[in-house]
């Protein structure tokens, strides 16, 4: 503020004038203060005209900031700014002190003075949200800071599923994951969780009474390995597929296809892959349906052998050129075996194609053993069929004779009705040792069950090579034959004696491979009586269940009348000839659903034929 000249002139002359104490060195100190005075200025804070100044700060340090427009040093007087809070991540404005207050945001400041501003910001509380799949309910239990709904910044709260009866918890989704119970959860941001129920279906896991498939073998591929694991439902309904990895030996996968659970009980087939770690116990840890169980596979250790012998394996069955083979083995020698484990071979034919020779996994012996392999599929041609052995780290080459399938496997002008040969396919009985025949003479496939139709083949009267009588809709003749072949291919009936086919009889028909009209094809003949009664003592039942369950496939037949040549009994009855006789009758192998037996029966009747390897 300037000082007025004048108005101190006054004053001072006038005091000079009353005290007359002025002296001169006064007078000149009083004429040069009085210009300087004039030009000198005070800066007054609520003078309208000096600047004002603004001062922001937030609490607590580091929660956020304020937005100061305009942004000057200062500000003329009565200058309007406005003051917008901005609070950090997981904070909040709360309300300003200092030189303002209340919440209003943003703040119209009004600079009538200088201003010093505090924004108050405080920590945020956010929602947690539950939802719920299912039957059941999630109870909440606050770890740490006060409860409620709304939780303050860094609130921990425990999260734990409550089922409802029947159902059980599965798993957590959204901003929880996993299956484990309890579950804690920060609460620093707006949470969802979502909380699955599944009804329980199972009310038994039984790991422990696993049915077990296949080897596993350290290193070497799982291959046909399966577990199965059997069940008691409570409500059945679906079940998802899932896959569960080894622990302990590691590297295999149990994996369950998507299914249903049955009304009552059930299994559930886990097949294993993967590579093996290492011998041990690989275990699975399995939960489905309600249930939890863990079941274990051992792992062996890789088996070695130290010698393969091809050359001194044994064949069984008959490999013929066009006929797929059934019954055809090979059992290899082997030597040194560590007795660890193999995942068994599949290898193809070379030389003739078309064939496949399979060892199952297994383990070799310590020391010295044998190994099977099951001969299959169809050769491509006749000759040597060579199969490249690899196996318990030694090799070798198994070679077997695929035989022609041409007519002359049959005798000489041999009628084939419908003019289809009938296939040489050998099958093998385990228990008496002996090789037929899979198939009766005439028909096209073997049988499936007694009534197989395609099975039945054809009916051969007693000693008659297969001259065209055999066919099921042969004409039929009353003139009997004086020699063993007849001039016609007529089923010749006798309803009087002799009861033949052929008068005088001949009782030495049928003996033997190389007996006079053996209907069968090379090194086959028909069975003696002694043959078939060994066949009957193998099966599960002496009927004609039994006969079919058998290896040899029997079907019931039927049979044709010796007197007019009339079919019967197909499908309920089976006859089939012997090489025997018994006076002026021969014996025959009957069996129905009642029983099996033999009996003596006329020569004229016709029969089934089934050859047998010599």
């Amino acid at each position: 503020m300037a000082l007025n000249k004048d108005k101190y002139l006054l004053k001072f002359f006038k005091h000079a004038f009353y005290s007359n104490k002025l002296n001169g060195l006064i007078l000149l100190f009083l004429m040069g203060f009085i210009p300087s005075c004039q030009e000198r200025e005070f800066n007054n804070p609520f003078d309208p005209q000096v600047p004002k100044t603004l001062t922001t700060s937030v609490l607590p340090s580091g929660a956020g900031r304020i937005n100061v427009s305009p942004a000057l040093s200062s500000y003329p007087t009565g200058e309007v700014v406005t003051l917008t809070p901005e609070p950090n991540q997981h904070w909040v404005f709360k309300n300003w002190e200092g030189d303002a207050s209340g919440t209003t945001n943003p703040l119209r400041l009004t600079m009538s003075s200088n201003k010093s501003v505090v924004a108050i910001f405080i920590r945020r509380n956010y929602p947690l949200n539950l939802t719920v799949e299912g039957e059941g309910t999630v109870s909440e239990r606050i770890v740490f800071t006060p409860s409620g709904r709304e939780y303050p910044f860094g609130t921990i709260v425990e999260l734990t599923p409550v089922p409802k009866q029947g159902w059980i918890f599965d798993s957590w989704s959204g901003d929880l994951t996993g299956k484990n119970v309890p579950q804690n959860i920060t609460v620093d941001n707006p949470k969802n969780v979502r909380a699955k129920f599944i009804q329980q279906q199972i009310s038994n896991l039984a790991c422990a009474s696993a049915l077990n498939s296949g080897n596993l073998v350290a290193t070497l591929p799982a291959t046909g390995v399966s577990t199965v694991i059997p069940y008691t439902t409570l409500s059945g309904g679906s079940y998802v597929g899932q896959s569960i990895n080894s622990t302990g030996v590691t590297g295999l996968t149990a994996t369950l296809a998507q299914g249903n659970f049955s009304s009552t009980s059930g299994n559930l087939t886990f097949n294993i892959t993967g590579n093996p770690s290492g011998p041990g116990t690989a275990s699975f840890a399995i939960s489905i349906g309600g249930q939890s169980c863990t079941f274990t596979r051992v792992v062996s250790p890789l088996g070695t052998i130290s010698g393969l012998n091809c050359p001194e394996a044994t064949n069984n069955g008959l490999l013929i050129n066009g006929a797929a083979a059934s019954g055809v083995s090979s059992v290899i020698p082997y030597s040194g075996g560590n007795g660890g484990g193999h995942s068994g071979q599949v290898v193809t034919s070379t030389g003739i194609g078309g064939l496949t020779a399979t060892l199952a996994p297994g383990s070799f012996a310590n020391g010295s053993g044998l190994l099977t392999y099951t001969i299959t599929g169809t050769p491509s041609g006749s000759g040597t069929a060579s199969f490249a052995l690899n196996i318990g780290g030694r090799t070798c080459a198994l070679t077997m004779t695929v035989e022609s399938s041409g007519t002359s496997a049959y005798p000489q002008n041999t009628v084939f009705c419908g003019g289809i040969q009938t296939a040489i396919i050998p099958v093998t009985n385990p228990i008496t040792g002996r090789t037929w025949m899979d198939r009766n003479l005439g028909a096209s496939k073997k049988a499936t069950n007694p009534s197989d139709t395609g099975s039945f083949g054809d009916l051969y009267q007693w000693g008659r090579r297969a001259d065209g009588h055999q066919c099921r809709n042969s004409s039929i003749s009353s003139t009997l034959s004086a020699s063993n072949t007849p001039s016609t291919g007529n089923f010749i009936i006798s309803p009087n004696t002799p009861y033949d086919w052929r008068n005088p009889q001949n009782s030495n028909l049928w003996q033997g491979v190389s007996g006079t009209n053996n209907p069968c094809p090379s090194g086959y003949r028909l069975p003696t009586e002694s043959e078939w009664n060994a066949e009957i003592q193998s099966w599960d039942g002496k009927n004609s269940s039994g006969a079919s369950a058998s290896p040899l496939n029997l079907p019931a037949a039927g049979y044709r009348w010796y007197d007019d040549g009339l079919g019967g009994g197909i499908g309920s009855w089976g006859s089939y000839w012997t090489s025997n006789v018994s006076g002026n009758r021969s014996i025959a192998l009957d069996f129905n659903s009642g029983g099996a037996g033999f009996f003596d029966y006329e020569r004229a009747w016709g029969y089934s034929v089934r050859c047998i390897r010599n």
